[in-house]
């Protein structure tokens, strides 16, 4: 059974269970940011739409930044993350700890990154302010170790102390 409440106002549909419980969910239209982090073909959009409203001179809000560089490393698109990590500091917004940390982890997940793209990505992260944590360190030494780089991984234990 479902049942609007659009006269009063909510944008919510109710939708009742066979066990009798309600779920309730939004029905307000879907902005742009929302629909194209629903797949890769709409993330595939992203830079693109990003270097147009930079040419009509819209500012993106550092949040849409943000869920754009997490639905990317969601679909492990790294290479686009970057991307908009980079418009983002040259747009002169703050880059959060938590997007460093999730940027830094899904580089460490690509298959075809080499040690040299890790260590000097995280070296760009610390430039930008970010002070990894022992999740990030743990990151890049089981990046480095999977790879048969154990005195590469030694020296970033040495760096953590």
């Amino acid at each position: 059974m479902i049942s609007s409440e659009e006269n009063t106002g909510n944008d919510h549909t109710h939708l009742s269970r066979q066990d009798g419980k309600e779920l309730s969910t939004n029905t307000r239209p879907c902005n742009l940011l929302n629909i194209l982090c629903r797949s890769s073909k709409g993330l595939n959009l992203v830079p693109e739409i990003l270097l147009s409203s930079q040419v009509m001179n819209t500012r993106m809000e550092e949040s849409t930044f943000q869920v754009f560089i997490a639905a990317l490393c969601r679909i492990r698109r790294a290479g686009f993350a970057i991307e908009i990590l980079s418009c983002m500091v040259n747009g002169g917004f703050i880059v959060n700890a938590e997007i460093c940390s999730m940027l830094l982890s899904c580089i460490c997940e690509q298959k075809e990154a080499t040690k040299f793209e890790v260590l000097a990505f995280l070296e760009e992260l610390r430039k930008l302010g970010f002070c990894p944590g022992m999740v990030d360190y743990s990151n890049v030494i089981r990046f480095l170790v999977k790879g048969k780089m154990g005195l590469d991984a030694l020296h970033v234990v040495n760096q953590m102390k």
